[in-house]
């Protein structure tokens, strides 16, 4: 056969492709490689640390702390005899009699004691009396005088009385005092009973002074005859009652003698009887 004259390349490309060989594509020319160089990028300020702040209680090196105090548990409160708080405080009274027939009046003394919790007892500034308002200078606080009979007192935060809600307290009558006495001989011997006086006060006759009554009624020797003025007196709740009276010894009677006479039995001084003598 005839053919064209072509190049070489294709003719061998050809005549393998017809006897039945893989037809091997022929080499892909080599790209040409573009060196690529990165931008230079000028390196960033550096950010200087905070500082931590100095623990507390550090005192020069501070790598190790010093350890924070530890706190005392606050106990739990214990309940008492009015719950968890203080109680009230407390108050109490008491009286003296009034003298009869004089103006030895009786007294009313009140007393406020701290409840329970308390340091000092919460006195109040007034205290009504019997209507009337007062000022509460002292305490244990004094008021009077007072007549025989019923009367009542109340303040701001006073337990509620029966009586309208009033606290009450009575004055009695101081029991009278009477005295009896015996005659008075020449040896100043008279004397003088008391009856109606209390025991454990005192008793003045005088100049005589029985610092303690020990019954009732009470004997003392006064001695010669006159007029006497006895006080009796004693103390209650800060507050002294006195009761004063009068009384007299008499002198005792001397016998009256008549005359001695001649031959007749007279009365001696001794209350025998003696014949006078011729």
């Amino acid at each position: 056969m005839k053919f064209a004259t072509i190049a070489g390349t294709a003719i061998a490309a050809v005549g393998l492709a017809a006897c039945g060989s893989t037809a091997v594509t022929p080499p892909t020319a080599r790209p040409t490689l573009s060196l690529v160089v990165a931008p230079t990028v000028a390196p960033s300020p550096t950010d200087m640390p905070t500082p931590s702040p100095t623990p507390t209680g550090c005192d020069g090196d501070c790598s190790t702390p010093a350890p924070s105090p530890t706190s005392t548990p606050t106990p739990s409160p214990t309940e008492g005899p009015c719950g968890y708080g203080p109680c009230q405080t407390g108050v109490g009274w008491g009286t003296t009699c009034a003298v009869p027939g004089t103006t030895e009046g009786g007294r009313l003394i009140v007393t406020w004691t701290a409840g329970a919790g308390q340091d000092a007892p919460v006195v109040p500034d007034t205290i009504t009396l019997d209507g009337n308002v007062v000022d509460v200078t002292s305490n244990p606080f004094t008021s009077g005088p007072y007549t025989v009979g019923d009367h009542s007192f109340t303040y701001s935060g006073a337990p509620e009385g029966p009586n309208s809600g009033l606290l009450p307290f009575t004055i009695s009558a101081c029991a009278v005092v009477t005295v009896t006495t015996t005659c008075s001989t020449s040896g100043d011997t008279g004397s003088a009973t008391f009856s109606g006086v209390t025991v454990g006060y005192k008793l003045v006759v005088a100049d005589i002074v029985a610092d303690y009554i020990p019954s009732n009624p009470f004997t003392m020797t006064v001695g010669a005859a006159g007029s006497y003025t006895f006080t009796q007196s004693g103390e209650n709740g800060g507050v002294i009652t006195m009761v004063t009276g009068n009384f007299t010894i008499a002198a005792c009677a001397v016998r009256q003698y008549p005359p001695p006479q001649s031959g007749v039995d007279q009365p001696t001084e001794g209350g025998t009887i003696g014949r006078q003598s011729e």
